[in-house]
């Protein structure tokens, strides 16, 4: 026999039966009474969250679409003009701005210390906002031999203007625009450009458009590519000009250029195995060296290779005692 329990204290715990008829409505099935608020709710399709607002001043919420069938004002009958009555289809702004973002190109200067060649450098980023979720992000193009972190600087979220009397407000397409600036995380960030599809929302948002800035020169990079450009071309020259004599002919001043190719077997420049015999002196920097002996494999390949036989050793034992 099962026994109903009336009290409203006892423990949520198997085996125990509660009666809720004293705390939930009548019309309450009890097989109902289990249930959870839904997160969500459907509109048209798609789900939204309902612990967010969906309607806010900053973003673009919804599209309105043309009818499928235009209405056609020159459509009448018995001289009364059809209505072509439509309800308008529904569509939230994630949806309609999915993988749409401006693109702005601008930089920011970063100040460098304990260095006698640079004061700062400039480095040139691009800052892409959005439009679905009202985010931004700012990547930096990557420069060989920077010295400094490239990529994204500043990852994909929400970002809070630096007014004091809008505490708490989030950038959104209106606040971006060409010479601008933008402070996120303490940097500044100059938007000099933007692209031609960034134009074209803004402007048909009825935003006007500022001037296009150019981008500064970095005075780092710019005195490193003079001094690469300085090394490449000298490097040609000794590359394009290499093993070639040139003749300068005194009586009507022209220059000649010929192929010069020289025959290392033949140069008597260095010292090759021919010069090291027993008995022989050689000059190695400056110093000059008394080859006196030479041991038996050394021996038996000139007599292989040059067919010369190495002389007998020389006796230095007394001129070293002498000395």
């Amino acid at each position: 026999m099962v026994t109903i329990a009336t009290s409203k204290d006892l423990p949520l715990l198997p085996g125990y039966t509660f009666d809720y008829q004293n705390t939930l409505p009548a019309d309450v099935d009890n097989q109902k009474k289990f249930f959870t608020k839904g997160q969500f709710f459907m509109k048209n399709g798609y789900a939204f969250d309902t612990s967010h607002t969906l309607y806010t001043n900053n973003k673009l919420q919804f599209e309105e679409n043309a009818p499928s069938t235009p209405y056609d004002i020159g459509l009448t009958y018995h001289g009364q003009r059809v209505s072509n009555e439509f309800t308008t289809q529904f569509r939230p702004h994630y949806v309609t701005y999915d993988n749409q973002k401006l693109n702005f190109t601008g930089y920011f200067t970063q100040t460098v210390s304990g260095s006698p060649y640079e004061t700062y450098r400039v480095r040139y980023v691009n800052l892409l906002y959005f439009l679905e979720d009202d985010t931004i992000c700012v990547n930096e193009a990557h420069r060989p031999n920077s010295g400094f972190k490239q990529g994204k600087l500043v990852t994909r979220d929400k970002h809070v203007k630096p007014v004091a009397n809008l505490y708490g407000a989030y950038y959104t397409w209106k606040d971006l625009n060409v010479g601008m600036d933008v402070h996120i995380y303490g940097i500044k960030y100059r938007l000099c450009t933007c692209d031609a599809f960034t134009k074209r929302f803004l402007v048909s948002q009825g935003l006007d458009l500022n001037p296009e800035e150019s981008l500064p020169q970095d005075p780092y990079e710019t005195q490193r590519l003079q001094s690469e450009h300085q090394v490449t071309s000298t490097t040609k020259r000794v590359v394009s000009y290499d093993r070639k004599l040139r003749h300068y002919l005194k009586y009507d001043g022209s220059l000649e250029t010929e192929d010069h190719y020289f025959d290392q077997q033949a140069s008597s420049d260095y010292y090759g195995p021919k010069d090291l015999l027993v008995g022989s002196t050689i000059n190695v920097m400056n110093q000059k060296l008394f080859i006196f002996d030479c041991n038996e494999f050394t021996r038996q390949y000139y007599r292989d290779k040059f067919n010369i036989h190495q002389p007998e050793r020389v006796p230095v034992e007394a001129e070293l005692r002498g000395k």
